[in-house]
C-alpha cells in the first residue's frame, strides 16, 4: 500500500518559512530533498503564521503565465529518490494545504525532472480560495505516469511547483498549517520495494547416480530478493542448460 514518500510539516513556521525546509517525513531507504524557493519567492509585508511560502511587496514583477513564472524564478522544488537496494513508485501528491491572498498565486503548474533532464508537466491545479483559513487541493495522481514507477537507486525525481496568477502584484501565497496540527501540509506518496538481484549459484551436496540417470541435491544460494521458482541444469560442462521439468533435481 502507499506510504508517504515525503512530507512537510509547517505548523513551526513564521516570517515565510525557512528555506530549505527539511522533510517532516521521509520514508525509509529513500532519500528525500529539502523543500526550496525559487528565488522569485520574496518575503516584505507581514507573513501569516503556520505557513511556508512568499510575501507581498516584492514578488516577481509578472507572473501572469507558468512560462513567465519560470523565468522569474517564481516556483518551490524537492527531490526524492530510492537507496541503494530499493525502487521507488510515486503514486500521488496526496496533500497539498495552501493559503493566499486576493493577490496571491491562483495556479500551480506541477512538473517532475527525471535527472538532468527537461521538466515534464503532470497538471496545473487551481488555488480558488482566498479565505484565511486555507483550503485544500484535491490529490493529484502520479501513478499513471511510466517514468514515475519502479525508479532505480540511480534515478532522483525532482518535482517542482510554479506558481503564477493573473490576479495582479502584490499577493500572498503559502503553504499552509489549515489544520493547526503536527499532520504534515504538503506530501507525496508512493511505495519502496527491495530491488531483486540475481540469485547466487546453488552449491550441490550430493550426486547420487542410477540407472541411466542421477539425482542430484544441493542447497540454494541467495535469492537476490526474489523468491527461487526453478533452476537450470548442464550435462555437458555448461555449454548448454536445461529447465529443470523433473523431480531428479531437487
Amino acid at each position: 500500500f502507499p506510504v508517504t514518500i515525503a512530507g512537510w510539516n509547517v505548523s513551526g513556521q513564521s516570517s515565510y518559512g525557512t528555506s530549505p525546509l527539511t522533510a517532516s517525513t521521509a520514508a525509509a531507504n529513500t532519500t528525500v530533498g529539502s523543500l526550496t524557493k525559487g528565488t522569485g519567492f520574496a518575503t516584505g509585508g507581514t507573513a501569516a503564521s503556520r505557513a511556508w511560502g512568499y510575501g507581498t511587496s516584492t514578488t516577481a514583477a509578472n507572473t501572469t503565465s507558468s512560462a513567465t513564472a519560470i523565468a522569474n524564478n517564481s516556483f518551490f522544488t524537492f527531490t526524492v529518490k530510492a537507496n541503494t537496494g530499493y525502487t521507488l513508485s510515486l503514486s500521488a501528491i496526496s496533500t497539498f494545504d495552501y493559503r493566499r491572498s486576493a493577490n496571491g498565486a491562483q495556479s500551480g503548474l506541477l512538473q517532475y525532472q527525471i535527472n538532468s533532464g527537461s521538466f515534464v508537466d503532470i497538471a496545473t491545479v487551481s488555488f480558488s480560495s482566498t479565505s484565511s483559513s486555507g483550503a485544500a487541493i484535491g490529490s493529484t495522481s502520479l501513478s499513471g505516469i511510466t517514468a514515475l514507477q519502479n525508479l532505480p537507486a540511480t534515478t532522483t525525481v525532482t518535482f517542482r511547483c510554479v506558481l503564477f496568477t493573473t490576479a495582479g502584484t502584490g499577493g500572498a501565497w503559502y503553504i499552509f498549517d489549515r489544520a493547526n496540527s503536527s499532520a504534515d501540509d504538503f506530501a507525496v506518496t508512493g511505495t519502496v520495494t527491495s530491488a531483486a538481484s540475481a540469485p547466487s549459484a546453488p552449491t550441490i551436496t550430493g550426486i547420487t547416480p542410477g540407472n541411466g540417470q542421477l539425482s542430484v541435491a544441493f542447497t540454494a544460494g541467495a535469492d537476490g530478493g526474489s523468491a527461487i521458482t526453478n533452476y537450470k541444469y548442464s550435462t555437458n560442462g555448461g555449454s548448454s542448460f536445461t529447465w529443470n521439468t523433473c523431480s531428479c533435481l531437487s
